[in-house]
């Protein structure tokens, strides 16, 4: 249930941040719902489900861990690997630093998480950057984000 709800979220979230103090009109140039590496503007991402783990919470509720892999793409053609890392990090730090305070707003005021059916209840997020590479034949290199969301589950209802 909850992939088909958090996933729109996540999107709607990544479009909606900026990357840049310095300019808060900067944000990723397309954020996409499925896999895809070529993009009409970068920096880019796209946000995939990676995995899911259950656990026993109470008699009437589990604890589910959903996990998506947000990847972000830049190029590295117009101004060669290193800038673009250089960038890519920067876009990487933001996302995660906007991601940790998401995690800390009341659900009056989050984008991920909200609007559940009665019987989820959102606990918390956690997102750590993962792997790093580069996509030659498409002159783009990548990072990846593991974002793990955590819900309880009354299983009662």
């Amino acid at each position: 249930m909850s992939w088909y709800v958090i996933r729109p979220q996540i999107v709607t979230f990544l479009q909606n941040i900026t990357i840049s103090d310095a300019d808060p009109t900067k944000l990723l140039q397309e954020v996409a719902a499925t896999p895809k590496i070529r993009f009409d503007g970068y920096p880019a991402a796209h946000v995939i489900p990676s995995e899911n783990s259950s656990d026993y919470e109470t008699t009437a509720e589990n604890e589910r861990q959903y996990v998506w892999t947000i990847r972000v793409f830049y190029e590295t053609k117009s101004g060669g690997i290193q800038s673009a890392f250089e960038a890519l990090e920067q876009v990487v730090d933001r996302i995660l630093d906007q991601l940790d305070l998401e995690d800390m707003k009341s659900s009056a005021n989050r984008t991920i998480g909200i609007s559940l059916p009665s019987t989820y209840t959102y606990l918390n997020m956690f997102a750590v950057p993962n792997r790093w590479g580069d996509i030659p034949d498409e002159e783009l290199i990548m990072a990846e984000i593991t974002v793990k969301i955590r819900m309880s589950i009354d299983v009662t209802s």
